[in-house]
């Protein structure tokens, strides 16, 4: 479990709250369509890295968005490697994609499966705690789109669900 700095914590809650606020004022006006990407990583001991971000409530997936030319697997790990510290990992397969209206913007959303995620949190204005926790144990504030994920992301690695299967 990493935390941001306690006495921090609620200075940085409140700007990264603000500076969001304006982004979604922007993107009320310009309606943009953004490519992102969410990744399910699962440590060596099987259990799912989760994060809680300074401007939600929710615990949620790792992700972000895309750069240009970038594909969805490099995208995930480079965010892996921003949002988390990823250090390592064993395998990425991609999961499924969806589209969705968040924020006022248009997304297009690739879920990758990351194996054998082992990781070292680093300080960060965007990420307030990263833990992990066993898939069948999240925490009651999960978000419920990421608890869905991690459910087809378990069938998927036990072999019951095949990538980009909708159930």
């Amino acid at each position: 479990m990493w935390r941001s700095p306690p006495l921090l914590a609620p200075v940085i809650r409140v700007g990264m709250t603000g500076v969001f606020a304006l982004m979604r004022l922007r993107w009320f006006f310009t309606r943009p369509h953004t490519p992102g990407v969410q990744a399910v990583a699962f440590t060596p001991a099987g259990k799912v890295v989760l994060v809680r971000q300074t401007y939600t409530k929710q615990w949620m997936l790792p992700g972000g968005g895309v750069e240009a030319g970038e594909d969805g697997a490099a995208a995930t790990i480079r965010e892996l490697r921003e949002e988390i510290g990823l250090s390592g990992w064993t395998s990425v397969d991609k999961l499924e994609e969806y589209d969705r209206i968040a924020s006022h913007r248009r997304v297009h959303v690739e879920v990758f499966v990351v194996g054998g995620a082992t990781y070292k949190p680093r300080w960060s204005l965007e990420i307030e705690r990263i833990e992990d926790f066993a898939p069948e144990q999240l925490p009651a504030d999960c978000d419920a789109g990421a608890a869905r994920m991690i459910a087809d992301a378990v069938k998927f690695i036990s072999g019951t669900k095949s990538p980009l299967a909708r159930a």
